[in-house]
């Protein structure tokens, strides 16, 4: 995959995150209206609707955050990148987050989250990832460089 559109194929996604495959609404679908107050026995949800909630909310976030990256909304994108991964826990989520902070030449996070995405990666693409990290390390002490070269320039102006 390239670094200009998230890692994660939503099939992929939808099973990793032990879903099944379902047309999804095209057009937006009008707010739900409240829901009547819960009897006592019903008002605490078995545990694992929790964590089915969790999946599909992890899911809606996924796809948002997709949508964003698309249009170039990396900060956004992240935001939801990284919510899906605090509810999913699906690896694949750090190397979307690590894209999009490289897209936002924040070398530094792409690297903190392309190196915790290698500890998860396949064998394959440890090397890559290796190899990736090596090269935003070096465009970040290029950044640098440039930083303090410039805040020299400004300082003898």
């Amino acid at each position: 995959m390239t670094a200009s559109s998230p890692r994660i194929a939503p099939a992929a996604l939808l099973l990793s995150l032990g879903l099944t495959l379902a047309p999804l609404p095209v057009a937006a679908q009008p707010a739900a209206t409240a829901a009547p107050a819960a009897s006592p026995a019903t008002a605490t949800p078995p545990a694992g609707d929790d964590k089915a909630a969790n999946l599909k909310r992890a899911e809606e976030l996924f796809f948002n955050g997709k949508r964003l990256y698309t249009e170039g909304s990396y900060e956004a994108a992240i935001l939801a990148f990284q919510e899906s991964y605090e509810l999913s826990k699906e690896p694949q989520l750090l190397y979307n987050i690590g894209n999009a902070y490289e897209r936002l030449g924040d070398f530094a996070n792409s690297r903190r989250y392309l190196d915790q995405y290698r500890a998860f990666a396949p064998e394959k693409e440890r090397e890559a990832l290796s190899r990736r990290i090596q090269a935003l390390d070096q465009r970040q002490k290029e950044k640098e460089q440039k930083e303090r070269e410039a805040a020299a320039a400004n300082q003898q102006n």
